[in-house]
């Protein structure tokens, strides 16, 4: 027995397994059925997708969202309070959040081994980070001069290219 023969038995053997579950009758024991001549019908519209189908986002994948959010407005409040209290001046902020956004994106990368959905956020929040640490820097406390800044920009978004090529555009 040749190996397309046995494995279009073990195929057969699969099949009326199934169709013994589904308790569907032997197909060689009905008799044939008589053509018959179909009657035209309409063209079948497509039918609209529903929105639960289009919006595939899983509860994970919400939380992390959520999370994500919540550690952004968790470090923008933090960094108002410092500096409206006097604990960090305007160069310090710039110094923790840069530290912060690197270290995020360093986690993201440590963490990517062992759950690489989760850790694709890390690094997305740590871009963000480094996005307002240069903002903030150049344009609210004139700390950071137009080229450092139009150069820091260009290579954040380069390290973004980067995590997005190594995580496959997971976030």
């Amino acid at each position: 027995m040749s190996e397309s023969d046995a494995r279009l038995e073990r195929m057969e053997q699969r099949l009326a397994l199934i169709e013994r579950h589904l308790r569907l009758e032997d197909s060689e024991s009905t008799p044939p059925a008589r053509p018959t001549t179909p009657t035209p019908r309409a063209p079948a519209r497509a039918a609209a997708t529903p929105v639960a189908k289009r919006l595939e986002v899983s509860t994970s994948t919400l939380m992390a969202w959520g999370a994500a959010g919540s550690f952004l407005l968790a470090a923008a409040y933090f960094v108002v309070l410092a500096f409206d209290s006097g604990w960090l001046t305007a160069m310090r902020q710039i110094i923790v959040a840069v530290v912060a956004g690197s270290a995020l994106i360093a986690g993201g990368i440590w963490f990517s081994g062992r759950d690489r959905s989760y850790a694709a956020f890390m690094p997305a929040v740590g871009l963000v980070t480094l996005y307002f640490a240069i903002y903030a820097g150049h344009l609210f406390y004139h700390l950071i001069p137009v080229p450092v800044a139009a150069v820091a920009i260009g290579g954040i978004s380069l390290v973004g290219v980067g995590l997005g090529w190594r995580f496959g555009n997971s976030v």
